[in-house]
């Protein structure tokens, strides 16, 4: 069975196509003034708090102010031991009051100030007249697994089944003695994955969150501290696997992009599958792709 991905980039669109033995499996699209916000993070400063709703606006630098509910806020600081990541962190967030009510975790809510700074993360994009929802539980999902800075939970994915597979997977969690502080959750495709493909993935996710820290140290609120990424790199991130025969690309610069990135997350040996198309007509004219979309 063959299997390829297309990426089709034309003028503020990005089209992506999933071949199975030549017919479309699967077919993504992103426009780019339409860009989903979802799961970027913002150091926001909170513009107004209403302990009616249980909820506050935050201003992120966007259109309208992010919603977000109380308890939705919980304080990233309850952990005792402290790494450089909180140390910066604790220059972030300052409450000027102790906690007094339970998230949704079982964590304790922080009680918001106006003026506060904080980071948030977009779950829920904006709507009509509604600003994005927020959350202060932050996530930050790789190839194998989801890290979570502020939350000590680790858990597997439900979809793993096997009783042999969790446990291995469990002592590979306790292998990722590199992230001072935090969670992982295990995902589906994680799957008889090796030891050392587990860890690669799970230390660049680390690596990023000291990359956030350091970023929203230096930025002032409003200020857009995590771009989640666009279409292309979930792609990546989600589809290229052994499986995949080869990956076809219109655009040079993307095309660098996505070398670099494979070959620093998932591997030297899959960057050979990375391709360039340079013809005259489009990708997915050239591919034939274009006529079996119009005829879905």
């Amino acid at each position: 069975m063959s299997r390829e991905i297309l990426i089709q980039t034309q003028n503020e669109e990005r089209l992506v196509a999933i071949i199975e033995d030549g017919r479309v499996d699967d077919f993504h699209i992103e426009v780019d003034r339409y860009q989903s916000l979802l799961g970027n993070i913002y150091k926001g400063k909170v513009e107004s708090v209403l302990p009616s709703i249980n909820a506050a606006f935050v201003k992120i630098g966007q259109e309208r102010n992010g919603f977000l509910y109380l308890t939705d806020a919980v304080s990233p600081l309850i952990d005792e031991d402290i790494s450089e990541p909180r140390k910066i962190l604790n220059k972030i967030f300052k409450s000027k009051e102790k906690p007094k009510q339970k998230g949704r975790r079982g964590k304790q809510s922080i009680s918001l100030s106006v003026g506060q700074e904080i980071l948030v993360q977009v779950v829920k994009d904006p709507f009509g007249e509604k600003g994005a929802r927020l959350t202060t539980h932050l996530t930050l999902p790789g190839r194998f697994v989801v890290y979570m800075p502020c939350d000590r939970q680790t858990g597997i994915s439900k979809k793993i089944e096997s009783t042999e597979e969790r446990q291995r997977l469990r002592e590979v969690i306790k292998s990722f003695t590199f992230a001072k502080s935090g969670g992982f959750i295990i995902r589906t495709a994680s799957l008889k994955q090796g030891k050392r493909e587990l860890i690669r993935d799970a230390k660049f996710l680390y690596n990023i969150w000291v990359k956030i820290c350091k970023k929203a140290e230096q930025q002032k609120a409003p200020a857009l501290i995590y771009e989640e990424g666009e279409l292309t790199w979930k792609i990546v991130r989600d589809y290229l696997t052994e499986k995949v025969d080869k990956l076809v690309i219109d655009s040079e610069e993307e095309y660098h992009k996505i070398r670099k990135f494979v070959q620093t997350l998932i591997g030297k040996e899959m960057v050979s599958k990375i391709h360039c198309y340079k013809g005259s007509a489009s990708l997915f004219d050239f591919k034939n792709i274009s006529k079996g979309l119009q005829s879905n």
